[in-house]
């Protein structure tokens, strides 16, 4: 069995409306779901840092969760 281990060492939400927890949940659960369904095959030992991340369009705080879990994953599989 393959493990992934995430460390989110710090995420800075400027800008954006909406309740923290809320969106620290939908990012947890859609980066779960992501990981999760990525063939192990295409897993390598690594690092990955996104200093900056994505422009997020204004919404529901789990839509802003799970954009930015979207930005995080393609940032870990594409090894910036």
């Amino acid at each position: 069995m393959t493990s992934i281990e995430l460390h989110i060492d710090h995420l800075v939400l400027d800008g954006v409306d909406g309740d923290p927890g809320e969106i620290a949940d939908a990012l947890r659960s859609e980066l779960t779901r992501l990981l999760a369904s990525a063939p192990a095959a295409d897993w390598r030992p690594g690092r990955a840092h996104l200093r900056r991340g994505p422009e997020v369009s204004a919404g529901p705080a789990a839509a802003t969760g799970r954009d930015l879990a979207g930005s995080v994953y393609r940032a870990v599989r594409d090894g910036h």
